[in-house]
């Protein structure tokens, strides 16, 4: 019965205003979005600390796990004094919350109507979450105030490539949502047996935007070309959750020439961020707090975010597994904190003996000496102090004068302790979950998930 009766609502909403589906409480937040956009700096981070507190003093009050941690840490949950105050708290890993779940909901869970959902595994393993209605409310409420600065708005057509739940051999290569007017591409099925049919159908459809994991795009655009596609002229190409890498970019850019978007976000739901094109990202601040957990007076350091609306099961200072820069505000006016993403999920990153480094420079630095030889590259690293880069060289390259132009400028910009090592691929692929691994390192992640 509940099926046939949403099945029922959505299709009489097909003819009345979108926002109406969502219902009241999505209206209201729209409502209030609006509002706060022109808020100043100080009236923003009043805001954040306000609803931080109200949060840690539910948790305090009704979530067996920050109960325990607030008493064992002698935390006054009751008077939370400042920002600096709260940054005391000590981090939410990913190892809490896939052994601790059942103690992070709250003892009056059902009360927040609350939506499963699940982690995509990226890290190794799959965990189940919980965010409160009024959480999803306000979350797809930042994402359409989000599309309207693009340009994108209500029923415009939209082409999202992701990911099913279930995957099976049978399940269907796309699928058109006619309450939203969106092409929904299963991601799955980004292999070269499909593409012409895939490609066939939004070039068919027509899209104002299309929205998905760069990666995933990447692979779409790359087989695309393959096939001399002709490219697919979108107003709007947007990704979200991951970096996306220049050279990545690239490829995607010679399908889809147009204004490169980027949305910072996670599976947990406990960041929301947006940017153009430069990995630099603007933190919702009525949704979120994003912090750089950086040690040793370091540049960089842990991602640590904190949703400010999931009472059903609450993430406070949640390390997502990424890294970054804080970049503070970008003037006087700015209401909005940026912050650069360095790496995605610890999988973009080199351990050297001086600790985590970025490689994000080293093509930066080939650009600014306008090298243009590569078609991929990926660093594969196999002790700390020995480093192969792979390459996918172009017509253009000559081993002879670009392999030390390469290895001068990993020195440079990555690590003057690291030996590299050049090594010529015919192809560099996307994994099977259709992401691309600009780094491989095995002594990342075990030193980003310690204690």
């Amino acid at each position: 019965m509940s099926n046939l009766y949403e099945r029922a609502r959505g299709f009489i909403f097909r003819f009345l205003p979108l926002p109406w589906y969502y219902g009241r409480e999505f209206s209201q937040i729209r409502s209030f979005l609006e509002s706060s956009r022109h808020w100043s700096r100080e009236q923003m981070q009043s805001y954040k600390l306000s609803k931080l507190r109200e949060l840690v003093r539910f948790a305090g009050k009704h979530v067996p796990y920050y109960r325990e941690l607030f008493k064992s840490e002698d935390i006054d949950y009751r008077d939370l004094k400042s920002l600096e105050e709260f940054d005391q708290i000590p981090p939410l890993t990913k190892d809490i919350l896939f052994d601790r779940q059942d103690d992070l909901k709250a003892d009056d869970f059902e009360r927040h109507r609350p939506i499963s959902t699940k982690t995509s595994g990226t890290t190794g393993r799959v965990t189940h979450l919980y965010r409160s209605h009024y959480q999803e409310a306000f979350r797809n409420a930042v994402v359409w105030r989000i599309y309207n600065n693009w340009g994108v708005g209500f029923r415009d057509r939209i082409a999202q490539i992701t990911n099913p739940t279930a995957y099976s051999l049978d399940s269907p290569l796309f699928e058109i949502d006619r309450l939203e007017n969106r092409l929904v591409v299963n991601s799955y099925h980004i292999i070269h047996e499909q593409i012409t049919e895939i490609m066939h159908e939004l070039i068919r459809f027509k899209p104002k935007m299309i929205w998905t994991h760069p990666s995933i795009l990447g692979m779409l655009a790359e087989h695309a070309q393959i096939e001399n596609f002709a490219p697919l002229e979108i107003p709007v190409v947007a990704t979200y959750a991951a970096k996306a890498f220049e050279n990545v970019k690239r490829i995607i850019n010679k399908s889809f020439p147009t204004t490169f978007k980027e949305y910072y976000g996670n599976r947990e739901n406990t960041i929301s961020a947006w940017g153009d094109s430069d990995a630099t990202f603007y933190e919702v601040s009525e949704y979120c707090h994003l912090e750089v957990d950086a040690r040793a007076e370091a540049e960089s350091g842990e991602i640590v975010s904190t949703s400010l609306h999931n009472y059903a099961m609450p993430m406070i200072r949640y390390c997502p597994g990424d890294i970054g820069r804080n970049l503070g505000f970008e003037n006087e006016d700015s209401p909005y904190p940026k912050i650069e993403l360095i790496g995605g999920r610890g999988k973009n990153l080199l351990m050297g003996t001086e600790g985590i480094i970025s490689p994000a420079y080293f093509y930066i630095y080939l650009e600014k000496i306008n090298f243009n030889g590569l078609l991929k590259y990926q660093m594969v690293q196999e002790e700390l102090d020995r480093v192969v880069i792979k390459i996918v060289p172009k017509i253009n390259y000559i081993p002879e004068t670009d392999e030390p132009i390469l290895l001068e400028a990993a020195k440079k910009t990555i690590s003057e302790n690291i030996h590299f090592r050049i090594e010529y691929v015919s192809d560099i692929p996307f994994t099977k979950s259709g992401k691309f691994r600009q780094v491989i390192s095995p002594f990342v992640e075990p030193h980003l998930n310690r204690d």
